[in-house]
C-alpha cells in the first residue's frame, strides 16, 4: 500500500455520516473516564495522583492523555510522552 493510499484509508475512517471530516479525540475528561472505568470522581483523582497515566491541567481541567488511558487500560506500558 502508497503513502497516499493509507492516508486516503485513514481519512476515510474519520469521515461521518453525511462524508464530513470527524476530529479525532486526543483527550479524556475526569468525568469521560469516570464513565468508562464505572468509577467515582475521588477515584479518577487517585489515579491522576498516582500518575497511572498521563495528564495536564489547563484552565483547572485535567485532561487525560486518550493514548496514555488506553494504553494502561489494555495492559500496555508506554515510555514518556
Amino acid at each position: 500500500m502508497t503513502a497516499m493510499n493509507e492516508i486516503n484509508t485513514v481519512n476515510e475512517r474519520n469521515l461521518d455520516m453525511e462524508g464530513k471530516a470527524v476530529k479525532e479525540k486526543r483527550t479524556y475528561t475526569v468525568k469521560e473516564i469516570q464513565e468508562i472505568l464505572d468509577v467515582s470522581k475521588p477515584t479518577v483523582y487517585a489515579l491522576l495522583k498516582r500518575k497511572e497515566f498521563h495528564s495536564i491541567i489547563i484552565g483547572g481541567k485535567h485532561l487525560i492523555s486518550k493514548k496514555s488511558f488506553d494504553a494502561w487500560l489494555d495492559g500496555i506500558e508506554l515510555g514518556p510522552e
